[in-house]
């Protein structure tokens, strides 16, 4: 036996299917392949320039930087897709960011003592 709404003209079986196709469709799985590329991405732009340390260090601190910029944003959509399971993927922020810390911290200290924190 079906009930119909007084305002939209739709049985209440038919509702019911509907909310229950749609919460289901809401689960969303946890983000395994974007955690992965985190990881790696992370770990590629902390371990470069400690694997070319003496040929070409310069270049591989410049592709951390780009790597951390990229992680960036493959969080920010992690995040943004799937809310709370997107923190999931910060596990990668200390090997990410490093090399820019770094930077940064040679720069505050060329700010305050131009003598002994310059390179």
């Amino acid at each position: 036996m079906a009930v119909s709404c007084k305002r939209c003209n739709i049985d209440v079986s038919f509702k019911r299917s509907i909310t229950f196709k749609l919460a289901d469709s809401a689960i969303k799985k946890p983000p395994r392949g974007l955690f992965a590329a985190s990881v790696v991405i992370a770990g590629v732009g902390f371990g470069g320039p400690f694997v070319f340390r003496y040929d070409g260090f310069d270049i591989a601190v410049r592709l951390s930087w780009i790597l951390a910029a990229a992680w960036i944003g493959l969080v920010a959509y992690g995040i943004f897709r799937y809310r709370r399971k997107g923190l999931l993927l910060l596990v990668g922020l200390p090997f990410a960011l490093f090399w820019v810390g770094m930077a940064m911290l040679i720069v505050w200290a060329c700010a305050h003592d131009p003598r002994n924190g310059c390179p």
